[in-house]
């Protein structure tokens, strides 16, 4: 698909909400969070999120947050990676990754932590992330609700 990435702005808040809606993925209270991190991110560029949006079809059709953890030396998270359903299987999403990875590295990132949900609704983007180079590292049973272990994901950006 074609398309370019860039910084996300408040008005790409609507899309952004209703691509998280469409996804299906996330429960209210993730959707009010990821919303708030958007915020966040938008509206204070210090706040240590950095949000992108991908443009096509002008209009934001997915979006990556990602942040220097705190209390670390060159780790970052990344918080958030959605892509609208009616988009993807595209390459939005590898984009978007890939986009976050440069910008990491740029950083001074070393080391790039992902945490997901083991849930069926979740399988494309681990996918996505073993066939990018991102690790297993550790699962926490039950983490998000009963049945839903969170899942570690790491890369390392050193060579």
């Amino acid at each position: 698909m074609d398309g370019s990435i860039r910084p996300a702005a408040q008005k790409d808040r609507a899309a952004i909400k209703g691509i998280l809606i469409r996804t299906r993925a996330f429960r209210p209270a993730e959707i009010k969070c990821a919303l708030e991190v958007f915020d966040a991110g938008t509206l204070d560029r210090d706040s240590g999120y950095n949000v992108f949006v991908f443009i096509g079809d002008n209009a934001p059709l997915g979006y990556v947050c990602y942040g220097p953890t705190p209390l670390t030396e060159g780790t970052f998270d990344i918080y958030w990676i959605a892509v609208d359903p009616r988009f993807q299987h595209q390459g939005i999403g590898w984009r978007l990754l890939m986009w976050a990875e440069e910008a990491i590295a740029a950083a001074g990132g070393r080391l790039i932590i992902l945490q997901t949900s083991s849930q069926s609704a979740y399988e494309a983007p681990r996918r996505l992330y073993r066939r990018s180079g991102y690790i297993l590292e550790g699962t926490i049973a039950n983490y998000y609700s009963p049945g839903d272990d969170m899942l570690i994901y790491t890369k390392s950006l050193q060579p």
